[in-house]
């Protein structure tokens, strides 16, 4: 077949050699961009917070107020001089040109920068994205690559830094293909050049950093596989679903709360800052993208009870979808996780029957696949952190979410464009049964 044909080309498979300096070269890339957010994390929230003579920085109300709130000034700043995208951006020029302009990348990353070192509610995934995509744009215009090949080119960088957060290599190569819809693609073409990449970088981080970004999730215990575990799937993927429903209907509502807003990024970011941080004043936990919250969670979150974990995940929804909307650049992976797993673990205290682990992983994986439609990715990446047989259990409710989901996209424009068409398809009905009557 046609699109078999690559695998007989000598083309791609220089491609394949070449993907291993495109995945250290990410890697090191990456490393670098993520020491600047530790090393700002520190300065700001240990080292600035120590010679104000406060201890525990995220613990004290006024402190969070006043760097949240510096922080949606600087990030509006760096909105107004930059006029970056975001990650929603992002995806669609990936999907549509299959490239993106990597000369606005390092703009891009500095907005990220400060949206992460001040402790917006978004992950690292979406500037990495960004970073491994812009390196990816500028070897190909470099090289002169053909459209294909660039595309290819492009996504095999993209794929890398997904290497620096999983430790599934395949997880890694499938999402950076879920992400921008990107599946219509011949997609071997591109996948096996992602996972050679993605392993490098993986490996590169393992060696220098000593882990991935994803941390060392540590899951509670269970008593074994149970076919008892299966249908619980259905109904804690209904629960990932809903909340997921939840964040959709808050960002497109944040998002036309903000557009009388889109040509005033500082007053916006101010605005974002402001009121993440008086939600932050008193709820904490919901600071920075959620990897090392999570763990945190893990550790002391069933102290907490239900009323407060429920009220954790939700209020983590809202402060994504407001900081996504108000200029913060970032991913929704971690703090998807980190809403799903308190929710999660809040259902367990309620129906103590069901092992905890179970609750956690299917609402956590659930609910990000319902806001990023990333089903097989998703599978691979949450099947890397648990134990093998629970595997199947976690992929029926990331099924049921999917399926309960796939329609409703996140992006507002998207929601647009589907409704017009729907509208559009009415008319030709209503049209058609017209002249049908008149015949």
């Amino acid at each position: 077949m046609k699109n078999e044909r690559f695998f007989r080309e000598k083309r791609w498979y220089a491609l394949l050699l070449g993907a291993v300096p495109i995945g250290i070269i990410v890697g090191l890339a990456a490393l670098a961009f993520v020491a600047c957010i530790r090393f700002g994390t520190l300065g700001l929230w240990t080292m600035l917070a120590g010679a104000l003579g406060i201890l525990h920085a995220t613990e004290t109300p006024w402190f969070i107020l006043g760097a949240t709130s510096v922080g949606g000034l600087l990030v509006g700043l760096c909105t107004a001089l930059f006029r970056g995208g975001g990650e929603v951006h992002l995806l669609q020029e990936l999907q549509q040109e299959g490239h993106i302009a990597y000369r606005k990348v390092p703009g891009t990353l500095l907005t990220a920068l400060v949206s992460l070192v001040f402790g917006a509610s978004v992950g690292p995934e979406g500037p990495l994205l960004e970073l491994g995509a812009g390196i990816g744009s500028f070897l190909s215009d470099r090289l002169r690559q053909p459209v294909e090949q660039a595309r290819v080119l492009t996504y095999t960088a993209a794929s890398a830094v997904f290497g620096a957060f999983f430790d599934s290599p395949f997880g890694s190569a499938f999402l950076a293909l879920e992400l921008p819809h990107a599946q219509d693609m011949r997609f071997y073409r591109l996948l096996f050049p992602g996972i050679v990449a993605s392993i490098m970088t993986y490996g590169l981080f393992l060696f220098l950093a000593g882990g991935t970004l994803g941390g060392e999730f540590v899951f509670p215990p269970y008593q074994g596989f149970r076919l008892l575990y299966l249908l619980y799937a259905f109904p804690l993927g209904v629960v990932g679903a809903g909340a997921g429903l939840l964040f959709i209907y808050l960002f497109r509502e944040i998002h036309y709360l903000m557009r009388p807003l889109e040509h005033h990024p500082v007053v916006r970011g101010i605005i974002g800052g402001t009121a993440f941080g008086l939600i932050s004043m008193h709820f904490p936990l919901i600071l920075f993208s959620g990897e090392q919250q999570l763990e945190t969670l893990l550790r002391t979150g069933l102290n907490l009870g239900v009323f407060t974990l429920l009220l954790l995940g939700l209020l983590k929804i809202v402060v994504t979808c407001l900081c996504l909307n108000t200029g913060f650049f970032g991913g929704r992976i971690f703090p998807s996780f980190f809403a799903g797993g308190a929710i999660g673990m809040a259902i367990y205290l309620l129906f103590p029957a069901i092992p905890l682990v179970v609750c956690m992983l299917c609402v956590l994986s659930a609910l990000a696949v319902s806001i990023m439609k990333i089903p097989v990715s998703m599978t691979l990446i949450v099947g890397a952190l648990i134990q093998p047989g629970l595997a199947p259990v976690i992929a029926i409710a990331i099924i049921v979410s999917f399926l309960m989901t796939v329609n409703i996209p996140l992006l507002p424009e998207r929601a647009e464009q589907q409704r017009s068409l729907l509208l559009t398809l009415l008319e030709r009905l209503r049209t058609r049964s017209g002249s049908a009557s008149e015949d």
